[in-house]
């Protein structure tokens, strides 16, 4: 004979296993767990390291201060900012590919690390194949730029001149093989105007000695410029493509003055190991997604010089560094662009 107690313990049993199936039938009981999933950290717990494959103050680096401040408040860990320059950025890029692919690491830098100095540089890695953009974080249209005391304020009389005095003067890019010094070959190409190319290891130092009168010209990002232009230290002569910036209305494009080739456009983004997990890669670009979509991130993008990014998916993203790749790549070869 069943002891009354047990018989009491199994009827409790009974009723709360059918308890549990009635709660797993409506859905509730699953609540638990999916709350933990969606408070998972997109990260691994610690710092996070986020390169730059430029100097402080250039405009990559912007970006990523802006970002790391606005990750860290929203994730309460620290993102530290590490500025890697040199190499055209493959040092920081090279750092990238061979990190833990844990989203330890990320890196904040142009399109061009993949779309333009892997035509001009033998490389362990294959930045189109080994690194993957899963967030497109600003663009900035390109500008030439004149120093202040040079004797040219339009494309006009800079073309005249530089005819008039062949070799004399100089155009600085902010890296041998990059969108800037694509620019300044298309320049002395279609203008004839004989200029001496000079590389420099980013954007701040190559706006110093144009400032200084060291350089003559140089083709930029206005946000690394545009402080300098609005206090009269630099001439902005011409916007690299097909409309006028609305930061510089009264600057003409080259398109406008008859030479449409001068038509170069880029962006800066965030940046993984292609062999990072994909469900890593989805909770990066959800939680990067969500700090920098908002109103307050446009208008202070648009106060450095910046224009927000277009809404674009991460195949559209890998869409067209494709096809910048391929026209960069008959840049190159038209030219024979080469590093020293």
């Amino acid at each position: 004979m069943v002891p009354n107690f047990l018989l009491r313990f199994r009827a409790i049993l009974r009723a709360w296993m059918n308890s549990c199936k009635s709660l797993a039938a409506a859905g509730l009981l699953a609540m638990p767990v999916s709350a933990s999933v969606a408070a998972s950290p997109a990260w691994p717990p610690g710092s996070v390291r986020m390169l730059v494959p430029a100097p402080a103050g250039g405009a990559s680096d912007m970006i990523a201060r802006l970002l790391a401040e606005k990750l860290s408040a929203r994730l309460k860990r620290p993102f530290i900012v590490e500025n890697m320059p040199g190499a055209s950025g493959t040092i920081a890029a090279r750092a990238l590919v061979g990190s833990a692919a844990d989203g330890s690491v990320v890196l904040v830098g142009p399109s061009g690390l993949a779309t333009e100095v892997p035509h001009v540089m033998k490389l362990p890695f294959d930045p189109l194949k080994d690194m993957v953009q899963i967030a497109e974080l600003s663009r900035s249209p390109m500008v030439l730029l004149a120093n202040a005391a040079l004797p040219a304020s339009s494309l006009e009389e800079l073309v005249q001149y530089a005819r008039a005095n062949p070799g004399k003067l100089s155009v600085a890019s902010y890296s041998a093989g990059t969108r800037s010094h694509y620019a300044a070959e298309l320049f002395t190409s279609k203008t004839g105007a004989n200029v001496v190319h000079v590389p420099y290891k980013g954007s701040p130092p190559a706006i110093v000695d144009l400032v200084a009168g060291h350089v003559s010209l140089a083709f930029d990002v206005t946000p690394n410029v545009l402080g300098h232009i609005r206090a009269g230290k630099l001439k902005a002569i011409a916007i690299v493509g097909d409309k006028r910036s609305p930061l510089l209305p009264s600057v003409p494009t080259f398109a406008e003055r008859g030479y449409a080739e001068l038509n170069s456009h880029a962006w800066i983004g965030i940046w993984l190991p292609r062999r990072t997990p994909e469900a890593t890669v989805r909770l990066i670009h959800d939680e990067v997604k969500v700090v920098w979509d908002t109103a307050a991130v446009r208008e202070k993008l648009r106060s450095l010089g910046f224009e927000p990014a277009p809404d674009r998916t991460m195949a559209q993203q890998q869409s067209e560094l494709n096809a910048l790749f391929e026209s960069n790549r008959e840049i190159v070869h038209r030219f024979g662009i080469k590093l020293n």
